[in-house]
């Protein structure tokens, strides 16, 4: 339980996010920009402004987030999977989809156990 605390504070504060994104290098940052052009223009082709839509625009969005945090391998990316997960999970409850509210529940709560082990590992690494 220490752990969960401990990597939940880390993967969430402001100061770790804002210089996660900070490190990002050139390729990554062209590729977000290229995944958030395409997630606008999906969002704009469709022509679907409802509250539904506007939810998967910042799904889309803060995916794009969660994508490259997950690939550079920072702790900070079970942050933007939370949001990735915890919208989704509401989305799908909302429209009574069961198999994607046992989907994203599953992958929701698989956020905290992978921030664990995340954590533990990155603890580890640091006293050796």
């Amino acid at each position: 339980m220490q752990y969960l605390k401990q990597a939940l504070r880390e993967a969430t504060s402001p100061t770790n996010i804002k210089r996660d994104l900070a490190l990002m290098n050139r390729f990554q940052r062209v590729y977000m920009v290229i995944i958030m052009a395409v997630t606008i223009w999906a969002f704009v082709y469709t022509g679907d402004y409802s509250s539904s839509g506007w939810t998967s625009l910042i799904t889309g969005l803060v995916l794009a987030f969660y994508l490259i945090m997950l690939a550079s391998g920072r702790l900070t990316n079970f942050f933007w999977g939370l949001l990735t997960n915890g919208i989704w999970l509401l989305m799908s409850i909302h429209n009574h989809l069961v198999g994607d509210i046992l989907n994203q529940g599953f992958f929701f709560v698989m956020q905290f156990v992978g921030m664990v082990a995340w954590y533990k590992q990155l603890a580890q690494q640091t006293r050796q």
